[in-house]
């Protein structure tokens, strides 16, 4: 995911137009498992739904995957930081997808999602490469 956005207000609006049309939404669902939302983390089109288990952080995220097709992807992650390492498992449960094609089984794939994340406890992280996960801190 790029790391932010810097361009005209206009632009921003069209990159971010298939997130709102889903706003309403990922709104639900996250009032309906008690999730926390946060909108266009790093100034880039997203959503982000967190929570915690025990001592791993779970985070389901819908971003902008291409700013020219406006293409979304969903993608989880569910992380923990032990001894100045991270550790994480993640996976792409929808990508390069259109918001015509994500947004009549959103619900369905927000589910599949959090399932998911919920079957993945600590012993289940990887340590992560790179410094692991941008997305997340």
């Amino acid at each position: 995911m790029p790391n932010g956005f810097h361009g005209q207000k206009d632009e921003w609006n069209r990159m971010e137009a298939p997130l709102v049309r889903i706003d309403g939404a990922i709104e639900a669902f996250a009032n309906s498992h008690g999730l926390h939302l946060r909108r266009n983390y790093h100034n880039w089109p997203e959503r982000s739904l967190t929570w915690n288990a025990s001592n791993v952080r779970k985070l389901i995220q819908v971003f902008l995957r291409d700013e020219r097709d406006l293409t979304l992807t969903v993608w989880i992650c569910a992380w923990t930081d032990r001894a100045q390492n991270r550790f994480w498992k993640q996976k792409k449960i929808r990508d390069a997808v259109t918001v015509e094609e994500i947004a009549p089984e959103l619900d369905d794939v927000l589910t599949e999602g959090k399932k998911i994340l919920d079957s993945w406890n600590d012993p289940d992280l990887e340590l992560a490469t790179g410094g692991g996960p941008r997305a997340v801190d």
